[in-house]
């Protein structure tokens, strides 16, 4: 979800439409409680798309860059930005910095596949600026730890 801001998060948390939500929370049903990321979008991270229902491709990823890589990793990253957002299949690329936590970085990218999406997500991966990724990031020494990524769908 976007909110404008951390007071606006707060805002919506208490919203009455949540009281159900609420309710379910009340009754523990987690094993770990949940933890919320708060970033800063990055410029030209866009709207939010219109939903195209279930079996949207989602990745979102943590990865926390040390200090010295920061100026080239901006400039990588912008230009992945870039491209994934000129890619058909592309609904969504969006990424900033935590507000806590310098050099730790949120992605969330969404994208239209079919049939299980093996070959637009290959696809995708051949692409100049994904190979650009791969040859900058290298053998991981880019990070401070590895990346966290979570790839799901929608349902």
């Amino acid at each position: 979800e976007r909110f404008t801001s951390r007071h606006g998060f707060d805002v919506h948390r208490d919203a009455p439409h949540l009281d159900d939500w609420r309710e379910f929370k009340a009754s523990d049903p987690f094993f770990v409680p949940p933890r919320f990321v708060f970033y800063d979008l990055a410029e030209g991270s866009g709207e939010v798309p219109e939903s195209k229902g279930p079996g949207v491709f989602c990745r979102n990823v943590d990865a926390r860059i040390r200090p010295e890589a920061r100026g080239d990793f901006l400039e990588v990253i912008r230009g992945i930005a870039l491209g994934s957002r000129d890619e058909e299949l592309c609904l969504q690329y969006a990424w900033g910095e935590d507000v806590e936590v310098p050099n730790l970085f949120h992605f969330h990218e969404e994208y239209i596949i079919g049939n299980g999406g093996k070959e637009e997500l290959e696809a995708l991966a051949s692409t100049p600026y994904f190979e650009e990724w791969e040859r900058f990031a290298g053998d991981g020494g880019l990070f401070m730890e590895p990346p966290d990524v979570k790839c799901f769908t929608t349902l």
